[in-house]
């Protein structure tokens, strides 16, 4: 698990701080893969989790299930050069972790 968070955080950023207090009591996954083309069809993720910060206790029992479709059809996405000329510069966001 801490080398696919170190994969996932900003760069310098801990998987360790992340994971103090956090305790994985159960977790179920399924990804339905379609055999002709291999791309996923489905995927299901149901987890129990408890997590202590700060003396409180918490139980999370996220669950998950995503739907993939379309593969390859999703034409270009143009972004009108209006909008980009407004974009700003996020701040750094290493600090939430």
């Amino acid at each position: 698990m801490e080398d696919s968070l170190k994969e996932m955080l900003p760069s310098g950023q801990s998987p360790e701080k992340l994971l103090e207090g956090l305790t994985i009591n159960d977790l179920e996954y399924t990804m339905k893969i379609d055999q002709d083309t291999y791309y996923p069809e489905t995927f299901h993720m149901d987890t129990n989790l408890k997590i202590v910060e700060n003396g409180k206790r918490i139980e999370w029992k996220p669950s998950i299930y995503s739907k993939f479709s379309r593969f390859n059809e999703i034409e270009e996405i143009v972004i009108p050069k209006e909008l980009l000329n407004q974009a700003e510069e996020m701040e750094d966001m290493s600090g939430i972790f």
